[in-house]
């Protein structure tokens, strides 16, 4: 994410994403993909007060996660995004056994997100990882 708008904290240690960012198709064997996550570090994004009068109302997450497998990971990655009457944009990758979910959204109501699902797309471009949706 260099020269991006957004500036990533150092990682921390994390648990994975959180089960409500995890419901884009929400697939049958999410459960025990997420169960799978053997290490993951979180990151925290602080949107550049240039780019956005509302940089301050901006919130971005990156989980970077180690699961067992390369199926847990695809799954994980599959599943990044919003469910029903949720409103954040979101990007899932995976390469082998490791997925990205990125989750971003404004915090403040009335306050639209900087990001979209098609904004987000930018950071999959030189990841190798394969797309969110597999088909």
């Amino acid at each position: 994410m260099e020269g991006d708008a957004w500036q990533l904290s150092e990682p921390s240690d994390g648990h994975g994403p959180a089960r409500r960012r995890l419901s884009a198709g929400t697939p049958p064997d999410l459960e025990p993909a997420v169960r799978s996550i053997m290490g993951c570090v979180t990151l925290q994004g602080t949107l550049a007060s240039e780019q956005s009068p509302d940089a301050r109302a901006q919130h971005m997450l990156v989980f970077l996660a180690e699961t067992e497998d390369s199926h847990a990971a695809t799954i994980i990655a599959a599943a990044a995004g919003p469910g029903t009457g949720s409103s954040f944009a979101a990007l899932g990758v995976a390469a082998r056994t490791l997925c990205a979910v990125v989750i971003a959204r404004s915090f403040v109501q009335g306050t639209p997100s900087f990001e979209t699902q098609a904004s987000l797309e930018r950071f999959r471009r030189g990841t190798g990882g394969r797309p969110r949706h597999m088909r």
